[in-house]
C-alpha cells in the first residue's frame, strides 16, 4: 500500500512539472535610458511565448541613443557619433538555457538609421556598409561563429520610414551551456557615408529537417496522345535520354530536339506512377519487359518519382511493382527536366524573361576571354540597370567549339552571404538555355570556365548571367537582384584573327596596319596607325562600344579578331579631302577575294572604302580601308563597291561562310 501512494504521488508530481521544449530564442529589447544598465531584455520562444527560467543581460563599450523619433526604447543604437571608425561590443549573457538547445543560425534585425535619429533613405543610392562578427561559447572561451561582411543595412530594404531586415549568419550548429554568451563586433564596412546601427530583435534558430512534400518536377498529361507539356530529360552526367539507331534507350552528348530526345509523362498522381513517353511517337512508353527497360507500345509500367537527397534537383523513378527497379539508362539514375517552348518558340528564339526585383549588386564589368575567344565580349557600366533584366545585343562574344574560355565578372561592391551567381547558355539556339554552372563569388568578383561543346549550333544565341539572393537558380525563375542577356556565337576552332581597320569618316583620316594583311595567327604582334587629315585630331580606337586605345601608333599582340575604328574629330579643311568619292567609275585591276570571314580588296589605287550592296541595291555592309567584315551576312552573291582617290570600281562575288 505505501508502494502504491508513492507511485501515485511520483505519477502526479511527473505530469504537474511542465517540461519546457523551445527550438528558438527570441531576444527583444526594452530600456529606460542611455545606459546598457536600462536595458531589460526578454527572452521568448518561437511562439513569442516567455521561456520560463531563462534570463539574459547587457554589456556594451558605448551608450545607447537616446530615445527620439524612429530611435524607439526597443531598438539599441550605439551612440557613435563623434566617431568616424567606430568599434562597437554588445555582449549578450544567457543564464537557464537548456542544455540540449541547439543553434545553427543567428538572426539580427538591423536598422540603419541617421544622425536625427531617423530612418535612411533606402534610394538614393549611397552605400551604408557595416560588418558585423558574431563569437560564441562560455566569457571566458569565446569562438568565431559566422560574420556579415560589408552589408548595406539600407539599400534595397524596406520602404521609406521603415528601413531594417533580418540578416542571417548560419554557422556550425552550437550547444549552449548556461551561462551563455553571444558577443557582437560591429566595425564600419568599406565604404559608409555616414548610418547608424540600430538593432530590435536577435533570433537564435536550431536546425529543423521539415516534412516537405517533394515538388512535381514536371507538369502532366492526361492521357496518351494528348500532351501537356514536353521535356528533354538529362542525367546527372550531363548527357540526354534519347533513343538510338536500334531504338533502345541511350544517353546521349549532344542535345538535338529533333533526334527523339522530346518526352511527356501521362498520370495523375505519384501513389498511382506515371507513364513516360516519347513525344515524337506518343504511344510509345518507357517499361519493363520482363526485367528489361525497353521502349515499347501499350507497356502497363508506372513510375513513382524519388527526389536524390545528395543531388538537388535530381530525380530518380522506381516502377509500381511488387519489386520496385529503378529506371537507369546506361549506366546513370538520376535526371532532371527542362520543359521546352512550342516548336515555333525554339525555330525563332523566343526566351522567356524572368520577373523579379531589383538588387544592390551589379555588373561593373563581364568580360570572356581566352585562347578560345575568337572575338571578345567587354560589357562595362558603372550604374545600376533601371529593371532586373536588361538584354544586350551588341555585346557578343565569338567563341571556339570544343575549347574552354573564362567569364569574369567585376561586381559593384562585396556580395552579401546569400547571393549565388550563375551562367547559362542555349548551344543549339532553340531559345531553351541547355547548360549552367554556378560562377565562384569571392569579394567583389564572380568567375567561371565555360566549355563550348561540340554539338554547338554555329549561330549566335543567348548567354545569360543571374546575380540573385533568393535562393531560385534556373535561368527564368524570378530574380532578387540581376539578369544580363548577351550574344554568344559558336564557332569551329581557328588558330588565326582577323583584324580589320576603319575611319569613322573617310574625310577625317585614314588608317594602316603593319604587317598588312587583316588574317593574322593568334599571338602575333601587329601595329595600326591613324593618320588625321586637316583640322581633325585623332581621339580614340575602338572596337564595338570599348575604347581600346588614346595612341594613333597602338602595338599588340593579336589574341582576338576585331573591328577597330579609328575615330577623329571634324575635318573642315575640304582641300585635304580625299577626292574620287563621288568621281565617276574607274578602272582599277580590282580584285576581291574572301578570306575566312572577310572580304579583302586589292587594285592599283588605295582604297579608301568598300561597300556590299545585296543583289536589290540594298547596302548591307561599309567599310573605311580594303577589309570588310562578312561574317553577319547570308550566303549569296553581293556587289562590291571599292572606292579609290580616283574614283571608284564595282565587282560581283559570291559569299560563303
Amino acid at each position: 500500500m505505501n508502494f502504491l501512494k508513492t507511485f501515485i504521488l511520483l505519477l502526479l508530481l511527473f505530469v504537474t512539472i511542465r517540461v519546457e521544449a523551445y527550438n528558438e530564442i527570441n531576444l527583444t529589447f526594452n530600456r529606460s535610458g542611455s545606459s546598457p544598465s536600462t536595458v531589460i531584455i526578454n527572452v521568448t520562444d518561437e511562439n513569442g511565448a516567455a521561456i520560463s527560467g531563462v534570463s539574459a543581460e547587457l554589456t556594451s563599450n558605448t551608450d545607447f541613443k537616446p530615445s527620439s523619433n524612429a530611435v524607439t526604447s526597443s531598438i539599441l543604437c550605439p551612440n557613435v557619433n563623434a566617431t568616424a571608425s567606430p568599434t562597437i561590443e554588445l555582449t549578450f549573457t544567457l543564464t537557464g538555457v537548456k542544455s540540449d538547445f541547439v543553434f545553427s543560425t543567428a538572426s539580427f534585425d538591423i536598422h540603419a538609421l541617421n544622425g536625427q535619429s531617423g530612418y535612411q533613405e533606402n534610394n538614393d543610392g549611397r552605400t551604408r556598409q557595416w560588418t558585423v562578427e558574431l563569437l560564441q561559447g562560455v566569457s571566458s572561451s569565446l569562438s568565431s561563429f559566422g560574420s556579415l561582411e560589408n552589408i548595406d543595412i539600407a539599400d534595397g530594404v524596406g520602404s521609406s520610414g521603415a528601413v531594417h531586415k533580418f540578416w542571417d549568419i548560419a554557422g556550425t550548429p552550437q550547444t549552449t551551456n548556461s551561462p551563455f554568451t553571444l558577443k557582437m563586433i560591429i566595425t564600419a564596412g568599406d565604404e559608409n557615408v555616414g548610418c547608424f546601427f540600430g538593432l530590435s530583435q536577435i533570433k537564435l534558430s536550431t536546425p529543423q529537417t521539415p516534412s516537405v512534400e517533394v515538388p512535381q518536377p514536371f507538369i502532366s498529361s492526361s492521357a496518351l496522345g494528348s500532351v501537356e507539356a514536353s521535356y528533354s530529360i538529362k542525367s546527372i552526367g550531363g548527357k540526354w535520354l534519347t533513343i538510338n539507331s536500334r531504338n533502345s534507350l541511350t544517353l546521349s552528348d549532344n542535345y538535338d530536339l529533333n533526334n527523339n530526345q522530346q518526352w511527356y509523362f501521362v498520370g495523375t498522381d505519384n501513389e498511382n506512377g506515371w507513364k513516360i513517353v516519347l513525344d515524337a511517337e506518343p504511344d510509345r512508353i518507357i517499361g519493363l519487359s520482363g526485367t528489361s527497360i525497353v521502349l515499347k507500345e501499350d507497356l502497363p509500367t508506372t513510375w513513382r518519382y524519388n527526389a536524390s537527397v545528395e543531388n538537388p534537383g535530381y530525380f530518380y523513378f522506381t516502377s509500381n511493382d511488387a519489386v520496385a527497379k529503378t529506371l537507369k539508362v546506361t549506366g546513370d539514375s538520376l535526371f532532371c527536366f527542362d520543359k521546352l517552348h512550342p516548336k515555333y518558340a525554339r525555330e525563332m528564339q523566343i526566351y522567356d524573361n524572368p520577373c523579379g526585383a531589383v538588387g544592390s549588386v551589379f555588373a561593373k564589368e563581364v568580360s570572356a576571354s581566352g585562347h578560345s575567344v575568337i572575338s571578345s565580349l567587354i560589357y562595362t557600366s558603372d550604374s545600376k540597370p533601371a529593371t532586373w533584366h536588361v538584354m544586350y545585343s551588341l555585346d557578343k562574344a565569338v567563341v571556339s567549339k570544343e575549347n574552354s574560355f573564362d567569364i569574369n565578372v567585376e561586381l559593384s561592391q562585396n556580395t552579401s552571404a546569400n547571393m549565388v551567381a550563375f551562367v547559362y547558355f542555349d548551344w543549339n539556339a532553340d531559345g531553351l538555355f541547355e547548360t549552367s554552372q554556378q560562377l565562384l563569388l569571392s569579394a567583389k568578383e564572380c568567375s567561371g570556365e565555360v566549355y563550348v561543346p561540340a554539338w554547338a549550333v554555329e549561330k549566335e544565341s543567348r548567354m545569360r548571367i543571374r546575380l540573385t539572393t533568393n535562393d531560385l537558380i534556373s535561368a527564368e525563375d524570378e530574380v532578387n537582384g540581376f539578369v544580363y542577356d548577351f550574344v554568344v556565337y559558336p564557332k569551329s576552332y581557328q588558330s588565326y584573327r582577323n583584324i580589320t581597320l576603319s575611319s569613322n569618316s573617310w574625310k577625317r583620316g585614314t588608317t594602316s596596319i603593319s604587317p598588312t594583311g587583316g588574317v593574322y595567327e593568334y599571338g602575333t604582334e601587329v601595329t595600326i596607325t591613324a593618320s588625321p587629315f586637316g583640322t581633325s585630331a585623332f581621339l580614340f580606337w575602338k572596337d564595338g562600344n570599348n575604347v581600346v586605345s588614346l595612341d594613333e601608333e597602338y602595338t599588340f599582340d593579336v589574341e582576338e579578331s576585331m573591328n577597330l575604328v579609328a575615330c577623329f574629330s571634324p575635318n573642315t579643311d575640304k582641300t585635304t579631302w580625299p577626292v574620287g568619292v563621288e568621281n565617276s567609275k574607274v578602272d582599277c585591276n580590282l580584285s576581291v577575294v574572301q578570306r575566312g570571314s572577310v572580304l579583302m580588296a586589292t587594285c592599283d589605287k588605295d582604297v579608301l572604302a568598300m561597300f556590299i550592296y545585296s543583289i536589290n541595291a540594298i547596302k548591307v555592309a561599309e567599310s573605311q580601308n580594303s577589309v570588310i567584315d562578312v561574317s553577319a551576312l547570308n550566303d549569296g552573291i553581293y556587289i562590291v563597291q571599292v572606292v579609290t582617290p580616283d574614283g571608284y570600281e564595282t565587282t560581283k562575288v559570291m559569299i560563303k561562310n
